[in-house]
């Protein structure tokens, strides 16, 4: 059977409700053919978990041919928001910096969804962050292995998450296995419980006057992707240690006004640290980290080969080949830009490359042989 697995920034829905002649707020959006592709594609993603992927029902009622549109776009912009009472149809997660709107834990935000690709029936999830007050969606690419875990083999999905939590599920059943922290500066959990549930430190939401909480709105990694080097038994992922100052409003949300529930502050005396760390797969011990130089702007990911090399970028624009098991710096080239993408490899006619883009650009590079020396250039 293939599974999918899709990882859900927020929840969507619909729901029929009598309409209110003092609420005509209009869709800013509404006829817009772009608005309307992006729509389909949200809901692909957030909704068709419980309406099907057609919208024709599954764990939740289907919506083809029975829904008939008898509300205003504001009405259904708080159906959408404030979820539907006695039923399954939770709250859209939003503003994402305070749950005052939104009570309860908000699935499935922050979660991973794993569907049957077949019919698009859900398999389980799990969600990392229960109502998420700090922005913390679980975008980080999961990592598929099958490798031994306390002694049984295991179909293994591991992922290093926003919230600062390195993550080790049973893919197959979806059963939490571990959580361990990956960077230092995680202050708003002390750990999480026997199933996985992040065991909350007190006053960490964000307030009004503002709460330093630790890791920042960027995250302990964030759209990065990772890799995964069999040979040499080891996850590598990109990191980040900061913190940042929380802030909170409970003003009323408008749509598309672009409100968040206010916001962060960067903390000016701590401008953070970016660091390439590699992890054991299945325990989350760290096994080495590469501190990067610089201002901690990067967004480069990392990509692992069989030749026991790690390509990733640094703070300085740099596109950096390291050693797969022991971190030595063995190679660079500047790219003359701050870097945001990941790296690639591919083959053409048996010859390897390495392509990565920055800004405008597209680098590619390879490792060929003098003609008729034998001597790698």
């Amino acid at each position: 059977m293939l599974i999918l697995f899709v990882y859900v920034l927020v929840a969507m829905g619909l729901s029929a409700q009598s309409p209110n002649s003092d609420d005509e707020k209009q869709n800013p959006f509404s006829g817009s053919p772009k608005a309307i592709e992006a729509g389909g594609q949200t809901f692909v993603e957030t909704c068709s978990a419980c309406h099907g992927v057609n919208g024709e029902g599954g764990r939740g009622p289907s919506l083809v041919g029975r829904f008939v549109r008898r509300l205003s776009d504001q009405q259904l912009f708080n159906s959408v928001q404030k979820g539907v009472p006695g039923t399954d149809m939770p709250p859209l997660p939003w503003p994402d910096f305070y749950g005052g709107f939104r009570k309860g834990d908000n699935l499935y935000s922050d979660s991973v969804v794993a569907l049957d690709a077949d019919s698009g029936e859900m398999k389980w999830y799990f969600q990392f962050t229960p109502h998420d007050t700090h922005d913390w969606d679980a975008n980080e690419t999961p990592v598929l292995l099958d490798a031994e875990f306390q002694g049984k083999q295991r179909k293994l999905m591991i992922q290093a998450n926003r919230n600062g939590f390195f993550y080790i599920l049973d893919r197959a059943t979806g059963e939490f296995l571990l959580a361990k922290p990956f960077v230092e500066k995680l202050d708003w959990a002390t750990g999480v419980d026997e199933n996985g549930r992040p065991i909350l430190a007190p006053n960490m939401d964000p307030t009004p006057a503002g709460v330093r909480v630790c890791p920042s709105v960027r995250g302990a990694s964030n759209w990065m992707s990772p890799s995964y080097n069999p040979e040499a038994g080891l996850f590598y992922v990109v990191t980040l240690e900061q913190c940042d100052i929380y802030i909170s409003s409970a003003k009323e949300p408008v749509p598309s006004s672009g409100f968040r529930g206010t916001g962060r502050e960067m903390i000016p005396s701590e401008p953070g640290q970016m660091l390439l760390r590699a992890l054991d797969p299945t325990s989350g011990e760290l096994r080495w980290e590469y501190e990067m130089t610089g201002p901690a702007t990067t967004w480069t990911g990392t990509m692992s080969t069989a030749g026991g090399l790690v390509f990733s970028g640094d703070d300085d624009g740099n596109l950096v080949a390291f050693d797969a098991k022991t971190s030595e710096n063995l190679w660079h080239f500047n790219m003359g830009h701050t870097l945001a993408a990941s790296p690639i490899s591919f083959s053409v006619e048996g010859r390897q490359y390495v392509t990565i883009g920055a800004q405008t650009d597209l680098f590619t590079f390879g490792l060929f042989e003098e003609p008729g020396s034998g001597n790698p250039k």
